[in-house]
């Protein structure tokens, strides 16, 4: 990288890869892929009983959050950095993070809003979305 604004890119790259886009591309697709006739690219021949129980259980274990995970804006202790500036500044994503998720809650309850009158999209909510884990 050989500025600041490129290392920001790929790094805001690697954030959304690794934790919006995983949520939403594995946590919500259970209830869709489960039920092989909404795969016909799996349904045009009968599959083996093994083949089904393999990709239904792929598809079960890609969908289910862990009790370990981290998730977008937490951390596991307190004591994860020394460094002030560090936690000043992850203390402000932390609360940038709330209040855009405060913002999209109220948003969604906006009646006089084209299609507001559903619940918000879940999988993207911020406590739902997976940290990278190195």
């Amino acid at each position: 990288m050989r500025s600041v604004p490129k290392l920001v890119k790929s790094h805001a790259t690697i954030i959304w890869v690794s934790s919006a886009m995983h949520a939403a591309v594995n946590f919500g697709q259970y209830p869709y892929a489960c039920y092989i006739p909404n795969r016909p690219t799996m349904s045009r021949q009968f599959m083996s009983e093994l083949y089904t129980i393999v990709g239904i259980s792929l598809i079960e274990v890609l969908s289910t959050h862990t009790s370990d995970e981290v998730y977008l804006g937490q951390r596991v202790s307190a004591e994860w950095s020394r460094d002030e500036r560090v936690i000043e500044a992850w203390n402000r994503f932390s609360g940038k993070l709330k209040e855009i998720e405060k913002n999209i809650a109220r948003l969604t309850c906006e009646i006089s809003l084209k299609n507001r009158r559903a619940r918000s999209y879940e999988v993207y909510a911020f406590d739902r979305i997976a940290q990278l884990r190195l």
